[in-house]
């Protein structure tokens, strides 16, 4: 029956059935071949978009991540810094077991040390958080020598990383001495008990 009705059209007909069938068929494919081409496409289009987008989210967190990483090594830099300049609880007793030995090697007598209990320091606002972990330790010192033994002596307890710290210096002949001075002052050390602290 198709085949009957082509059969009578005519030239510019036939033409005319064969252009729209071949656009049939073009648009028949296109929709069950191309159309889930394209939408995969465009799916994976998205995904693509999606994973730019994640990829860009980890690189900024590994930039930030790097960050944190050089400022976390520069605040352990600092803090082993200003552990140098503190004594630990150990150290600082163990430096005032010792004064009574380090005044001998410098030729003078000892005449009393007495070990004070360590004290919290009071902190300001500013520097709290420092400050918080920080104790001070001290001692008074009485010895009898000469006196550029004494400064020597002084000189020598104070010439240390950590921070230690002379008052109260007081040098004066005893009665009857001509020669040898008594002089008293107290030591004070910084202790850090961080450490102690967070065992």
């Amino acid at each position: 029956m198709i085949v009957e009705k082509l059969i009578k059209l005519t030239e510019q007909q036939r033409i005319a059935v064969a252009i729209l069938t071949v656009i049939l068929v073009a648009a028949l494919c296109y929709f069950l071949i191309g159309r889930n081409a394209v939408m995969g496409l465009e799916k994976a289009e998205t995904e693509y978009t999606d994973m730019h987008s994640e990829y860009a989210d980890t690189i900024n967190q590994l930039t930030g991540l790097e960050q944190l990483q050089k400022q976390f090594g520069t605040t352990k830099e600092q803090i082993e810094e200003c552990q140098q300049h503190y004594c630990t609880t150990d150290q600082a007793l163990q430096f005032f077991e010792n004064i009574n030995t380090m005044a001998v090697t410098y030729n003078l007598k000892p005449v009393s040390r007495i070990i004070s209990e360590p004290e919290q320091l009071a902190a300001d606002e500013k520097n709290e958080s420092k400050q918080r972990f920080l104790q001070a330790q001290s001692a008074t010192v009485e010895v009898i020598g000469n006196y550029f033994d004494i400064v020597d002596f002084v000189t020598a307890i104070t010439d240390r990383s950590q921070k230690v710290f002379i008052s109260n210096l007081r040098i004066a002949l005893l009665p009857g001495e001509k020669s040898n001075p008594k002089a008293s002052f107290k030591v004070s050390l910084l202790v850090n008990t961080l450490e102690e602290k967070e065992q």
